[in-house]
């Protein structure tokens, strides 16, 4: 008889670290587990979307690990939604997003001089 555990998504993560990962699957797991998010959930469908994104190299996995603690829309983006034309979109995007010259200020007084006008 199957244990319910069996398909939780912690051991859907556990088991694809395992078979991704052999002897470092212990040292993957505690990576992975560095983003605790606020909600187990969460948790588990962003450790799984790093999974996804790191073509089974601990490094990319590292990697991915802190673009998760930093904002884990940025992992969920290229892992969910990663058919042709939405891959080209995060492309886009993580380029727009990187560079500072995209980024302008504007303060609550140009937004009143504006609705003035």
């Amino acid at each position: 008889m199957f244990s319910f555990d069996l398909f939780s998504p912690r051991a859907h993560v556990e088991r694809q670290v395992r078979q991704r990962y052999g002897e470092q699957a212990d040292a993957v797991m505690r990576e992975l587990d560095r983003y605790a998010g606020s909600v187990v959930a969460d948790r588990d469908r962003v450790q799984k979307a790093i999974l996804k994104l790191t073509d089974g190299s601990f490094e990319n996995l590292k990697r991915w690990v802190e673009v998760a603690l930093s904002d884990y829309r940025d992992v969920l983006g290229p892992a969910e939604y990663s058919d042709a034309s939405t891959a080209a979109e995060v492309q886009r995007f993580n380029a727009w997003k990187a560079d500072p010259t995209t980024i302008v200020e504007t303060s609550f007084a140009d937004l009143d001089r504006d609705s003035e006008t």
